[in-house]
């Protein structure tokens, strides 16, 4: 069981991190249809990726702890695996779940063009979701880009449609 874990996470960590200029290749984990899918399904896509194989490397580091001697592996574990959870095990799940949430209702919608009035921090460090104003009403993303791609997309236009008042891109124009 161990080695496949070790295997399943070193093929999920190489594939993940695997950068083109600090960029994710999503082609090589999901296969050529990758650039079919909207921005903002990408994006859900490779957050939950990041966080599950981080999630991945915590579990083998626990798995790995339990053989070593010396170390009280009961209030170890004890404490590392909810946190883990709660960290890196929760935020992948919720961001799979709205990869096929959003993805179904995606369907026989109509992107509208529109600009990138300005963009807000998220909850977690770094990350940062874009904004667009619409009749006086306000419709952001969900917080899976970062500080620097959300300021260099400002004042751009877009293709986007509005789902369940949330903010889903299909694709930057420059």
């Amino acid at each position: 069981m161990c080695v496949f874990l070790f295997c399943t996470n070193f093929r999920i960590c190489v594939f993940t991190f695997k950068r083109n200029y600090g960029k994710i290749q999503l082609e090589d984990i999901i296969g050529k249809g990758a650039r079919a899918l909207q921005l903002s399904l990408r994006k859900y896509l490779s957050s939950f990726i990041k966080s599950f194989a981080s999630f991945l490397v915590v579990i083998l580091l626990c798995v790995s702890v339990v053989f070593i001697d010396g170390i009280n592996t009961g209030v170890f574990l004890a404490l590392v695996l909810p946190i883990s959870s709660l960290i890196l095990l929760f935020p992948a799940i919720y961001y799979l779940a709205m990869f096929f949430v959003f993805k179904k209702k995606c369907v026989g919608v109509t992107p509208t063009e529109c600009t990138i009035a300005t963009w807000e921090a998220g909850f977690f460090r770094y990350s940062g979701s874009i904004v667009i104003r619409i009749d006086e009403k306000e419709y952001s993303t969900s917080a899976y880009f970062s500080h620097a791609e959300c300021r260099e997309l400002v004042g751009k236009s877009a293709l986007c449609a509005i789902i369940d008042d949330t903010l889903i891109v299909y694709e930057i124009k420059s």
